[in-house]
């Protein structure tokens, strides 16, 4: 019986030790499939139960906790129920302004402000697709990008207004919508 026990110890130590020459990866390798199972089992998960937005995540925060600081930008605190109503006042503006809907391009042009995620997620609200421009390309790369994407309308921020303001003119006239 020893010698059993013995011989089959041996055994395993030779397998390990031969496991560790040729196959090093083989213990990482397999936590990293079973890491790679549970996440594809929790995704799958996810798919029967539909797909998620950020627009559906933030609405069921806002719904859930609506006094909650949401945004927290250099001197300004917006709450989930601010950024809210703020996303909402955009919606209807653009929508009533220029038109938009469900399907539109629309090129989102703004510096770093809490403002940036009011409008994108008025524009998600709309259904409309959103082209973030970098807010550092100038004149032929803004011709360039709005008319790669095929934007209906440019949304300017406040501060990249004097940038955008001569395009925006020439091709008001070509069906991008300025709501200043």
């Amino acid at each position: 019986m020893s010698w059993a026990i013995s011989t089959l110890a041996v055994g395993m130590v030779t397998l390990l030790l031969i496991q560790r020459k040729f196959y090093p990866y083989f213990w990482d390798d397999l936590m990293y499939y079973a890491r790679v199972r549970r996440v594809g089992s929790a995704m799958m998960a996810r798919m029967k139960r539909g797909v998620v937005t950020y627009l559906q995540c933030f609405e069921l925060q806002a719904r859930n906790i609506p006094e909650k600081p949401f945004i927290v930008f250099e001197e300004q605190t917006l709450t989930y129920r601010a950024v809210d109503a703020r996303s909402n006042r955009f919606a209807n503006v653009l929508k009533s302004h220029c038109g938009l809907k469900h399907g539109d391009v629309v090129a989102l042009l703004m510096n770093n402000e809490a403002d940036f995620i009011c409008v994108w997620l008025g524009l998600c609200k709309l259904g409309c697709e959103v082209a973030f421009l970098n807010f550092n390309i100038k004149s032929q790369s803004l011709r360039h990008c709005l008319h790669s994407c095929g934007a209906k309308a440019l949304v300017v921020g406040s501060g990249k207004l004097r940038y955008a303001q001569v395009y925006v003119c020439v091709r008001v006239s070509e069906s991008v919508c300025e709501c200043v």
